[in-house]
């Protein structure tokens, strides 16, 4: 048994004991909602922000099934406040492919985000996911595609479908270009660089879109 598991279990115990809960007597979601408050206890003593994220890529796999299910039934309750918090965490741990069937669910279904949050949920998926992307995290072309559709896409009226700061959707836009232009596609890195910079002018995109366009022009 590792450290962390040790320290789960023995949070559980004393949680339930001083709380005179019988976990047995509580629902699945009563009983995954009582687990993710200790590890967010657990979460909240670990000072290094490398080791709580290794400490929350541990704790996931805890409620792989609870995922799958929500995933599957297309849906999370209204006030569900464990699915939106795992999804974060998938996020947090790098996990992007692996978090995405979740995220679009979220972003279809205009899924809320948990009390904790004080963004809406699209706005910290798109963030930190971007995030994420620039760090170096991996992440497949389809859905790096379906993330820069969620940042750009329109309805008939000319909104947005999604509602964001036009600086995050700059974020996700700048991450794509930078993966583009690692994969040596320098006109399509420039086509998202002037996306980017047409959401916000300090994105910090400039140097490099010039330095690309004299590249072509050679």
């Amino acid at each position: 048994m590792t450290l962390l598991r040790q320290h789960f279990d023995q949070s559980n115990a004393a949680n339930a004991a001083a709380d005179n809960i019988d976990l047995n007597a509580l629902s699945v979601y009563q009983r995954l909602y009582k687990s993710l408050k200790d590890d967010k206890a657990i979460l909240k003593n670990i000072a290094s922000i490398q080791d709580k994220i290794k400490a929350k890529a541990a704790m996931i796999p805890n409620y792989s099934d609870w995922i799958q299910g929500v995933i599957d039934t297309g849906r999370a309750a209204e006030d569900d406040q464990v699915t939106p918090t795992l999804l974060v965490w998938m996020i947090d741990t790098g996990a992007l492919d692996q978090a995405m069937p979740l995220a679009q669910l979220a972003i279809e279904t205009q899924m809320a985000s948990t009390d904790e949050y004080s963004r809406t949920l699209p706005e910290i998926i798109i963030e930190q996911m971007a995030e994420q992307i620039s760090a170096g995290s991996d992440i497949s072309l389809p859905n790096l595609q379906t993330l820069i559709d969620w940042v750009t896409a329109k309805a008939d009226n000319g909104l947005h479908i999604n509602n964001m700061p036009d600086q995050i959707r700059a974020k996700l836009l700048k991450a794509a270009g930078e993966r583009a232009e690692e994969q040596e596609e320098i006109e399509h890195a420039i086509a998202l660089y002037e996306q980017a910079l047409a959401y916000n002018e300090r994105c910090g995109v400039k140097k490099r879109l010039d330095a690309l366009k004299k590249q072509l022009e050679k």
